[in-house]
Formats: C-alpha cells, structure tokens, sequence
C-alpha cells in the first residue's frame, strides 16, 4: 500500500482492456482481504500470548500472597491444595484488617 502516492491509469479504450482492469481490481480486492484476515489472525495470536502470560503473572503473585498468609496449613505433602482466589483475597483482607486493630 503506498500512502500519497497516486497513479493515474489510462483512461479505458477497449473491452479488452476494461476485462484486465476488472480482473485486476478482483486481485487486488481478494489480495487486500488476505492481508486483512492475515492481519487479524496475527493480532488474534498476540492478544492470546499477552492474556497466557497475564494470566501467569496472575497466578504467580497469588500463590506469592498465599505462601505470605498466617494460615494454619496441613502438612505440604503431595495432598496439598491451593486455595482458590477469593479465598486468598479474602484471608489478606482479614489479615490486614486485624494487623490495623492491633495497631492501633
């Protein structure tokens, strides 16, 4: 795609001509939507790295706070089990809220 620069074609003299500009045009439209679905998919796969390691990082501070929080836990065998999000949002809440009470 060139940006600001215009090419005049030959004005149509023909059917001849006006046969091969058709065709081209088709082309040239069937070339642009490869590039726009090539574009797409490109896109698509990028949005989906970020959100993989996203959701990685995400997952990582949260066992980062779990291991932080003063949870009488079992012993860490092969048995042992996560807590699931909320839980841990909820557990540092109450932490931090009872760290303030005593605080103060």
């Amino acid at each position: 795609m060139c940006v600001g620069f215009k090419v005049e074609e030959p004005p149509l003299r023909s059917n001849q001509w006006g046969q091969l500009q058709l065709e081209n045009s088709v082309n040239s439209k069937q070339n642009g939507v490869q590039q726009i679905t090539r574009n797409k998919e490109e896109r698509k796969a990028k949005a989906k790295d970020a959100a993989r390691i996203r959701r990685t990082q995400e997952s990582d501070y949260f066992e980062d706070l779990e291991r932080f929080l003063p949870v009488a836990t079992q012993n860490r065998s092969s048995h042992y089990t996560t807590l699931d999000k909320t839980s841990i949002i909820r557990l540092s809440v109450a932490h931090l809220k009872c760290q303030d009470v005593l605080k103060n």
